[in-house]
């Protein structure tokens, strides 16, 4: 009877301990997994970047469940002995063991849905989100814009690598002053509010019933009275541009509006306000077209913080006259930004490709103004950059192995690791991958 005590004892103690496993399980694994998928997932898009540089097709395979399955296999024994001296002597032993099974599926990230995130140009709306989040402007704009108004911003390198060298010295010095306003808290990019005109045609009494009323309200229209009858208007939203007072008279905001050709009221000590539009104008289209207002030149010369800037040959020359290039003043920003795989197509521009490879013809040779080989890293050095090496790196944040080389994105190289994370989330803002909503983990037990 002891001895049946004995085992029965240590079956419930294996029973209790199975279901304590289950919470501490889930604990456990769960991260582990979360661990697992994240750091997959970052390789997998560094693979794409090289891969982009190359030349190849880019692929997504996307996680579409997890089944962790445990099988827990115990068994005990016991004992009793009864000596001479009449003191009882017992013994216990048991064995728990336990063995995972999980099962992973993988699908293939394809679909209209997919493909529409990958390719349809990135919403202003989002850049909005970004640069509330405390991103850089300058981060956030070199890699997602093409144009603003006129000025270019590698627009051949939003595709595979180009032959000849792409204009962006002028956005970058761009890109740096918004920077600097940013810094100081006088810039900001937010949605703005302005009444639409109204329907031309007066509502009839025989229209205003119940449902058309609670119709109209659900989707945001009003009504409004005046003297040829009633109308109804719908409040519009857009994103806008806003310049606080105190920076229209710094040298930045200068250097900006003489960049961008806009129409600044350097008197008035209200924001300036600038409409800010999606649309793919070039150099010539966003001179000229959808210009909202025209104006006499200012004349203001850019000077203070401007000056520290190294603005490219040309643009500045510190004088009253030759600052500003009699392009038509606009109270409008239009702004062209990139797909997600165009920001990724330009990122990879940033990739070091070994000597060898050049040797052999495996990527594209970009040539500047004097036919000399052009070197990325002049244009990515402080946003992006993808090293090579033959051995697995010692620093690596992200590594890969492609052709016989490790590409790897150095954990000291903290400008590179931001930009790689803003674009990890950039691709989980415009892309749904599968036009799914996540994955399934089941834990059995």
């Amino acid at each position: 009877m002891p001895n049946s005590a004995a085992v029965l004892s240590c079956i419930c103690f294996l029973m209790l301990a199975g279901c304590t496993l289950g919470p501490r399980q889930i604990h456990r694994e769960r991260l582990d997994y979360n661990q697992a998928v994240q750091e997959s997932f970052r390789e997998e898009m560094l693979l794409n970047l090289v891969r982009l540089r190359y030349r190849e097709t880019p692929e997504f395979l996307s996680v579409g469940g997890i089944a962790a399955q445990y099988t827990f296999d115990g068994s005990a024994g016991g004992g009793l002995t009864l000596p001479d001296g009449g003191t009882k002597i017992g013994s216990l032993s048991g064995r728990l063991a336990r063995t995972e099974r999980p099962t992973i599926s993988y699908v293939p990230a394809r679909g209209a849905a997919f493909q529409k995130g990958l390719l349809a140009p990135i919403d202003l709306q989002s850049l909005e989100l970004l640069t509330r989040t405390g991103w850089s402007w300058e981060r956030i704009f070199r890699m997602t814009v093409q144009f603003i108004n006129r000025v270019d911003n590698a627009t051949s390198a939003g595709g595979p690598t180009p032959e000849l060298k792409p204009n962006y010295e002028e956005f970058h010095y761009l890109a740096q002053l918004m920077r600097q306003l940013q810094v100081q808290r006088t810039i900001e990019l937010a949605s703005a509010e302005r009444e639409a005109t109204p329907k031309r045609i007066p509502l009839g009494k025989d229209q205003l019933d119940g449902d058309f009323v609670i119709n109209s309200i659900k989707e945001g229209y009003r009504f409004q009275e005046s003297d040829e009858g009633l109308f109804l208007v719908k409040d519009e939203q857009y994103v806008a541009l806003i310049i606080h007072p105190r920076a229209k008279a710094s040298g930045e905001m200068q250097e900006i509006a003489r960049l961008l050709d806009l129409a600044v009221d350097y008197d008035s000590p209200k924001h300036a306000i600038f409409e800010v539009e999606s649309g793919k104008e070039g150099w010539i289209q966003s001179t000229f077209a959808n210009a909202t207002s025209f104006q006499v030149d200012p004349g203001r010369v850019c000077i203070d913080e401007a000056h520290s800037l190294n603005a490219p040959a040309g643009v500045y020359d510190g004088t009253s006259s030759g600052v500003y290039d009699g392009a038509p003043l606009r109270a409008d920003i239009v702004i062209s930004t990139r797909s997600l795989l165009e920001v990724m197509f330009y990122l990879s521009q940033g990739v070091e490709v070994p000597l060898e490879h050049q040797a052999q013809g495996l990527v594209t040779l970009t040539i500047d103004e004097a036919g000399e080989a052009f070197d990325w890293s002049e244009m990515m050095h402080d946003l992006f950059t993808i090293r090579a090496c033959k051995r697995c790196p010692k620093h690596a944040a992200v590594a890969v192995q492609y052709r016989d080389y490790w590409f790897y994105i150095d954990e000291r190289d903290q400008s590179s690791l931001s930009t790689y994370t803003l674009l990890v989330e950039l691709f989980g803002i415009e892309v749904q991958a599968g036009g799914g909503g996540g994955f399934l983990y089941t834990l059995g037990i």
